[in-house]
């Protein structure tokens, strides 16, 4: 007895409806994740950026409006004639992608700090000098790989009655004389010097309240020289009352959603720059 059996199955139309139907499904999914991976890498190189940006700023202010403070120990505490100076920027061969055309300008302050309590009977004053620095690096010696990091040099000086000087103190571990790296990735770093007329004499930052500037007024070796031996230098003659300062940083990586913008020079590719901006009054002046 024979019997017919029908089995049932897709037709080719429906196989074609259903892989096209599939297609279309996996190809918006392929696009909502390029989408996502897209923003999220924006939206790490930005938070990296803003983190690291304000905590290097709020650091450095607090820092360099202590310069000029003098402590009492024992009597009347030294004078300090040049509490800061302001150093031209070393420029970059080759620049390009992270590395600027320079490093940024260099700022150094003078102030004091207290003692430690076992140490006060040995120094009356312990002064301290700090400079702000960005210096090249390349990463295993590779040129493409070149940035700019911010330095931080400290060295400490204990007064000495009898030559009324300041000597480096180099036995003790608590005043060292040393260098760190506060920030990676730097790319800019601009300053401007004025008086209490807030009248510009030294930097190349220029504020829109003022004109352009014809001259940076960089400290000369003489200068720098006289810094470190705590006289005043003429050629900053007009005493710092107001620094403002400039600070940017770019991404570490280029970024798909970023456009890569012809007119850059030196060119940045698909990387951007986020922007720091402060004004401090000095308190110590």
């Amino acid at each position: 007895m024979n019997k017919n059996h029908f089995i049932k199955g897709f037709t080719l139309p429906e196989i074609l409806v259903s892989t096209a139907i599939g297609a279309i499904i996996l190809a918006a999914l392929f696009v909502s994740f390029i989408m996502f991976q897209r923003s999220y890498e924006l939206q790490r190189e930005m938070t990296r950026n803003q983190e690291n940006g304000r905590m290097t700023l709020d650091f450095m202010v607090e820092e360099i409006r202590n310069a000029g403070y003098r402590h009492f120990n024992k009597g009347s505490p030294v004078p300090i004639n040049q509490p800061v100076i302001l150093e031209s920027p070393t420029t970059n061969a080759n620049p390009g992608g992270t590395l600027p055309e320079d490093c940024g300008e260099k700022i150094s302050v003078m102030y004091d700090i207290v003692p430690n309590q076992k140490d006060m009977g040995t120094f009356n004053f312990v002064r301290r000098i700090v400079k702000y620095s960005g210096e090249r690096y390349s990463p295993g010696g590779v040129t493409a790989l070149s940035r700019c990091r911010l330095k931080r040099h400290q060295c400490h000086y204990g007064y000495v009655p009898s030559t009324g000087k300041f000597a480096r103190i180099t036995k003790s571990t608590d005043y060292p004389c040393e260098e760190e790296t506060i920030l990676d990735y730097l790319y800019e770093l601009s300053f401007s010097f004025s008086d209490y007329k807030y009248d510009h004499f030294a930097g190349r930052l220029n504020p829109l309240t003022r004109g352009s500037k014809s001259s940076f007024n960089y400290a000369t070796s003489a200068c720098i020289n006289d810094f470190k031996q705590n006289v005043a230098c003429g050629q900053y003659s007009p005493r710092a009352r107001t620094i403002d300062m400039h600070l940017s940083i770019v991404s570490g990586n280029e970024i798909s959603s970023v456009p890569d913008d012809p007119s850059d020079n030196p060119d940045k590719g698909k990387r951007f720059l986020t922007y720091y901006n402060s004004t401090m009054v000095l308190r110590n002046l």
